[in-house]
């Protein structure tokens, strides 16, 4: 009995192949589904994985939002820019209309945490003497203001729906003024938070307006630094991914004086300790602009500079003849000094 089962087993299995192939054959419009759905399976992947590299460019990620907050049959998003502030008025007329309860109820946080991310902006209060009085903004977790020189914090935010916060700048004719850019410089990064415009407030952060001239605009989705003249609160210069505006009028209209192209975004805005006239920008592969004129309009100030990313400057307190350029070239950091204002 093993012996027959011995030579029926090779035998039968010839038989089923040969069963199946006949099968195969004949089912010509299945095979054909399943290697189109193959090839329509493996260019999927290759798209999905040439949109994630797509993603990390600078700004990628503003592509992928708008792609995900968008219906399928729209060309753009419908969550207008600066919905959350306005929603966020509407709860707190709410509630200041709403009966107070008394509840018995005890609430213990138990996380998770609260990680504000990078502190990308910093002011120092120049009516303090002490220089103990700072407003510090983070990526992703507000404004706050210490009066002990960080021994212990206030949070300027607890209203404000986006808490992006990029750049800081208080008027030094009248420090009740002070401006706010929200949204982050470097879209690369996996935690970046889209901005929604610049917030300001007139009586030292206790309450704060985003001006309605940045909202609703890509303009200003990204304040990356924000300049204030020392005689005149109004006058402010804002360096944004897009490109440079001023505004004469405390940020009620502005006016684009430096259009960056696409991928060169002005990340940093410098302005000499002694004369608001003279300003410096550092642009994202191009190198670093100066202005004579206040902002007004701007020349290429980047002789002796290599090719690279992320220009950051500084402008020595001592002497405001020296500066000096930081960038990403390849796999090296350079530093650059000039000691004439920029001119090499």
């Amino acid at each position: 009995m093993n012996r027959r089962l011995r030579y029926a087993t090779p035998i039968l299995s010839i038989a089923v192949l040969f069963c199946l192939n006949v099968y195969i054959k004949n089912q010509p419009s299945a095979l054909k589904e399943k290697t189109s759905f193959i090839k329509k399976w493996s260019s999927k992947k290759q798209k999905v994985k040439a949109s994630e590299e797509a993603y990390m460019q600078p700004d990628g990620f503003i592509d992928y939002y708008n792609g995900i907050s968008k219906r399928l049959d729209a060309s753009q998003s419908s969550y207008i820019s600066g919905y959350k502030y306005d929603e966020l008025q509407k709860s707190l007329q709410y509630k200041a209309k709403s009966r107070t309860v008394s509840l018995d109820a005890i609430f213990t946080s138990r996380g998770p945490g609260n990680i504000g991310g990078r502190t990308r902006a910093i002011a120092i209060d120049p009516a303090d003497d002490t220089n103990c009085t700072w407003i510090a903004g983070a990526a992703s977790g507000g404004i706050w203001k210490t009066t002990d020189c960080g021994n212990s914090w206030e949070n300027l935010s607890p209203d404000l729906p986006n808490l992006s916060t990029n750049s800081i700048a208080q008027a030094q004719s009248n420090p009740n003024v002070i401006y706010v850019g929200t949204g982050e410089v470097f879209a690369g990064n996996s935690s970046f938070v889209r901005g929604d415009g610049i917030y300001k407030s007139v009586d030292r952060g206790n309450n704060w307006v985003l001006l309605p001239a940045t909202v609703g605009n890509v303009d200003y989705q990204s304040v990356n630094r924000i300049a204030v003249d020392p005689q005149n609160g109004d006058i402010v210069v804002i360096a944004t991914n897009r490109g440079v505006f001023k505004s004469e009028d405390g940020g009620d209209s502005w006016i684009k004086t430096y259009q960056a192209a696409q991928g060169e975004f002005v990340q940093d805005l410098q302005v000499d300790p002694n004369d608001f006239n003279i300003q410096y920008a550092g642009v994202n592969r191009v190198g670093i602009i100066k202005s004579i004129n206040g902002g007004n309009s701007w020349v290429n100030s980047s002789a002796g500079i290599e090719e690279g990313v992320r220009f950051e400057i500084a402008i020595a307190p001592s002497d405001p003849n020296v500066l000096y350029t930081s960038t990403f070239s390849g796999e090296n950091t350079l530093v650059y000094l000039s000691e004439n204002k920029g001119e090499n």
